[in-house]
């Protein structure tokens, strides 16, 4: 074999091979003794000290939050179209925590999730990040754009208004992104603000964050509608 001596070229046939005697049954006694008072508990310390030191280092890693009740979250987008779709969709307020540490959710109108959600996929705000339904406006269309991708802003007339409330806005505070792909597919042209693919539209439109940092609104976020 590789990494061993070769035997001599003599002849074995005449030497004595030494068999292992046959423990006595009192030997026998003293090492199951032996194993049960000595060995397995060493293992068992041993394996509770790896199992500790391993504990703390992914807690320290993976911190799960409590959400209380009545609290708003957003949810994390599991399949978005593009890098520049919204990574979270929300608010939501807590209902309750399930007895398996899920989170039961409704959204603005009431209205239950159709599952229930793990704390990985939520993200905590502030009450101040909540915009009320009242405080939202509808988009009657969106007129024109300025800037370059990455920093462009959309001129939009407001469903009731004339037009010396138009108003610039970045793709962010738009809670329908559908406007925006609507406009550029209006001028026949692609733009890298409008979303792959289109997110389902809910009763109420949802605030979209593409920073997973939820971000203080100074001003009041008009509703865009389908």
């Amino acid at each position: 074999m590789f990494a061993r001596n070769m035997n001599e070229f003599r002849d074995y046939r005449g030497d004595k091979i030494e068999t292992a005697k046959p423990m006595s049954e009192e030997a026998l006694k003293e090492r199951i003794e032996h194993m049960q008072n000595i060995v397995f508990p060493a293992l068992k310390e041993k394996v509770e000290v790896y199992n500790q030191a391993m504990k703390e280092k992914f807690d320290a890693t993976h911190k799960i939050i409590d959400f209380p009740e009545k609290s708003h979250v957003m949810v994390r987008v599991q399949s978005r179209g593009s890098k520049l779709a919204p990574a979270y969709e929300g608010p939501y307020t807590v209902l309750r925590k399930t007895q398996g540490g899920t989170y039961v959710l409704q959204d603005e109108t009431g209205a239950l999730m159709s599952r229930n959600y793990v704390p990985s996929e939520l993200k905590l705000i502030s009450q101040d990040d909540v915009v009320p339904i009242d405080e939202l406006y509808e988009v009657e269309a969106i007129l024109n754009h300025r800037g370059q991708p990455g920093k462009r802003q959309y001129l939009v007339r407001w469903k009731g208004y004339g037009e010396d409330e138009d108003s610039w806005l970045d793709p962010d505070a738009f809670t329908d992104p559908d406007f925006i792909l609507q406009y550029w597919k209006r001028r026949n042209e692609q733009e890298e603000d409008a979303p792959a693919t289109l997110i389902p539209k809910k009763r109420v439109p949802k605030r979209k964050l593409h920073n997973p940092q939820p971000k203080r609104r100074s001003k009041r976020i008009k509703r865009s509608s389908a």
